[in-house]
């Protein structure tokens, strides 16, 4: 189900660096599936599926903030040791948490 698999992906992001270092062993050292992951099904999501507003923001919050730190001028920030090194994971974190804390997620019928 695509709510089910969005919510795969946000909790994975929202993982610790050990944990998501882990689940992404095939991709190492790059880490770009995290943000694949949540790129896949987001729109979909949204699109099919009605949201809370508060939800939705948040979810888009987190695509955006993973959008910011795309590109070549940030390469850096997509290899494994970024993961625990750079603040801006412990932000895209953070985010996760506060989406998946969201009463709002569908339930699976």
């Amino acid at each position: 189900m695509l709510v089910d698999s969005l919510r795969e992906s946000v909790e994975l992001l929202a993982a610790s660096a050990s944990e998501q270092r882990k689940a992404l062993r095939p991709y190492l050292p790059l880490v770009d599936e995290l943000a694949l992951q949540l790129d896949d099904v987001l729109g979909a999501a949204l699109s099919q599926h009605k949201f809370p507003t508060e939800l939705a923001n948040k979810l888009r919050t987190l695509d955006a903030t993973l959008e910011r730190m795309s590109g070549e001028r940030n390469a850096a920030l997509w290899n494994a040791d970024a993961l625990e090194s750079d603040p801006r994971w412990q932000t895209v974190r953070e985010l996760a948490a506060s989406a998946l804390s969201h009463p709002g997620w569908p339930h699976a019928p």
